[in-house]
């Protein structure tokens, strides 16, 4: 015998209760335990199970997650302490510690962005438009809101995932390029060196306030990438991402600090 509106409106009531009890979670909130709430049901659909105006159990994505305890102990990175939020994939982020307590309450995700040949972490944010939204650790961490203009960097673009107040900073597209990695397409294995095949010579340059500058050409390509470097620190200083080791260099180091 069907169950009337009433008797199938208190059924579902009544099963919600008690997983959210079992669950210990507030009423409203996600039951993977990431402390998000959720929304509420459109509609009632008795073949889905639910109820019109009754919150919805898990937050986008999250019913397939199941939680891992994080990791306690406190790390250190460059002499600092930090602590690390576990992702999908198996992969782990790293925060400073005092940010920690505010960012273990959600569920975080590792996305792959081939640009930076790398992964990011991510947390779905609410629906804007009926989409989805999502929220870039770094971003969060640095209080960029979506929207914002400005662009979150990693001083070492080589670790996206090193989410240390250390290694983040505000700036701008022409500032993020500055220590770009050597991009999918580079042939010469050194950023900023490019084969000229009409004089058959390495040409190096560099772009800075989103003009190019020529710095020469070269028989030898690793002349060229130390033609680079060099104008690299001199015009992007410690943000530089460089061909060779920084240390190859300290002496120009030393002049552009002291100047």
């Amino acid at each position: 015998m069907t169950p009337s509106k009433q008797e199938y409106r208190e059924k579902v009531i009544r099963e919600y209760e008690a997983e959210r009890v079992r669950r210990g979670v507030e009423f409203g909130e996600c039951f993977c335990g990431c402390k998000q709430r959720t929304e509420l049901h459109s509609r009632t659909h008795r073949a889905l199970g639910t109820l019109k105006g009754c919150p919805q159990r898990f937050v986008h994505q999250h019913h397939n997650i199941i939680p891992r305890l994080h990791n306690l102990s406190i790390v250190e990175i460059n002499g600092k302490p930090c602590r690390l939020i576990p992702l999908t994939r198996g992969l782990w982020a790293s925060v400073s510690s005092h940010r920690y307590e505010y960012l273990a309450k959600f569920i975080w995700q590792a996305m792959w962005a081939k640009d930076v040949k790398g992964y990011y972490a991510i947390r779905h944010g609410p629906k804007v438009d009926g989409k989805w939204t999502v929220i870039l650790m770094h971003r969060e961490i640095l209080g960029l809101e979506r929207g914002d203009p400005r662009k979150g960097d990693h001083k070492n673009p080589a670790e996206t995932l090193n989410n240390t107040d250390d290694n983040l900073r505000i700036t701008d597209c022409s500032g993020q390029q500055r220590n770009q990695r050597i991009q999918a397409n580079n042939t010469s294995g050194y950023k900023g060196v490019t084969l000229d095949k009409a004089r058959r010579k390495w040409s190096s340059s560099i772009t800075v306030n989103y003009k190019s500058l020529h710095l020469g050409r070269y028989k030898d390509k690793v002349d060229a990438a130390r033609a680079y470097d060099k104008a690299a620190i001199k015009h992007f200083g410690k943000f530089a991402w460089l061909n060779f080791p920084r240390t190859d260099y300290d002496e120009i180091i030393e002049v552009t600090v002291a100047a």
